[in-house]
Formats: C-alpha cells, structure tokens, sequence
C-alpha cells in the first residue's frame, strides 16, 4: 500500500519482476510497456522498457506493438 497521485490516496502499488527489461508491447511485460522518458520517440518502430510497478501516476508513453501512444499524464 502507497500513497499516489496527487490527492496522495492510499493504494496497492505492486512491483514487478520484469521491470527494465526491453519491450515492444505490454504482452511481453508484467505491466506496461513504457517509453523511456529521454527517448519518446515521435514515430516509427520503438523499443521501451517494463513499467517497474503498477503506479499509472504522472507521465507516460506506452509502447503497443512497437508504436509509442500519445503520452498521458495522470494527477
């Protein structure tokens, strides 16, 4: 249990044992498939990294089928 977001609710935040490790897609992670936060790419085929827990607060680009996504940032 952790504390997230902005409003600092009170959550189970779980992590993950792939954490780090190269992805082109969620399927291949224990969580999500993540852009690293130096290198969002804007196009074209991208590798990204497993997610380290399941904490979807702030900002972040997804990486699906080796597109990154519009990035989303969560309050």
């Amino acid at each position: 249990m952790k504390p997230v977001g902005r409003a600092q609710t009170v959550r189970c935040v779980l992590n993950f044992t792939d954490a780090g490790k190269v992805c082109t897609d969620a399927s291949q992670c224990q969580g999500d498939c993540l852009a690293e936060a130096s290198d969002t790419p804007a196009s074209g085929q991208v590798q990204g990294r497993c997610a380290p827990t399941s904490d979807r607060f702030g900002c972040r680009t997804e990486i699906k089928n080796g597109v990154a996504e519009p990035t989303l940032c969560i309050d």
